[in-house]
C-alpha cells in the first residue's frame, strides 16, 4: 500500500490525507466516545435531529 507522502497531489482544504475533513474525524471521536462512555447503545441507528 502507498504511503500518503508518495502522492503528489493534495487534498482540498479542510480533507486531511486520508479523506476525512476534520469536521467527520471530530464527530467520529464524539459518537465514539459516547458509545465507549455507554451514552449510546453499539449499533444504534443514529437520528441526526437527536444528536444535534
Amino acid at each position: 500500500m502507498a504511503e500518503t507522502n508518495d502522492f503528489k497531489a493534495k487534498p482540498p482544504p479542510g480533507i486531511d490525507a486520508i479523506g476525512a475533513s476534520s469536521e467527520g474525524a471530530s464527530l467520529y471521536e464524539l459518537i465514539r466516545e459516547d458509545i465507549i462512555e455507554g451514552r449510546l447503545a453499539a449499533n444504534e441507528r443514529l437520528v441526526v435531529t437527536d444528536l444535534a
